[in-house]
């Protein structure tokens, strides 16, 4: 893959122009502040590019093989991932994938550790799972 650019333009409001300096201290790699809106537009289609699966459409995934996007988006992804984390602010869904994972790999098969009050699940991750459109509580 060719790492040659071409000049394009966007436009930008001063907040953003002023978040870009104020970033541009945090990431002295990227040099300048171009090389950091770059960073910020490849982050920001890779990203794009995960949800890029509309059936019948061409450029799934943005012409990404899912293994390679998955791989791309794990390394740029995890440092606002762990961000959240340290703020109790991740959605309920991912929220309970610990408590449940932690829960099977503890218990053998047909084993339940969970008092008569622990729920299963997390009301919360079944609410997120609700508001995308799957109720898995249907009958």
């Amino acid at each position: 893959m060719s790492r040659q650019t071409i000049p394009k333009s966007i436009r930008l409001t001063l907040a953003d122009i002023q978040r870009i300096g104020d970033l541009l201290h945090q990431y002295p790699e990227a040099r300048s502040e171009s090389g950091l809106m770059g960073t910020a537009l490849e982050i920001g289609l890779l990203t794009l590019a995960a949800g890029a699966m509309r059936p019948g459409l061409p450029g799934r995934h943005g012409g990404y093989a899912e293994d390679d996007l998955a791989a791309l988006l794990r390394t740029r992804l995890l440092p606002a991932i762990d961000f959240l984390s340290a703020r109790g602010a991740l959605p309920g869904i991912i929220s309970a994938v610990p408590a449940l994972m932690h829960g099977a790999a503890a218990s053998s098969p047909g084993e339940n550790h969970l008092t008569p009050d622990e729920p299963l699940f997390d009301p919360s991750a079944a609410d997120a799972i609700a508001a995308l459109g799957a109720d898995f509580m249907d009958d």
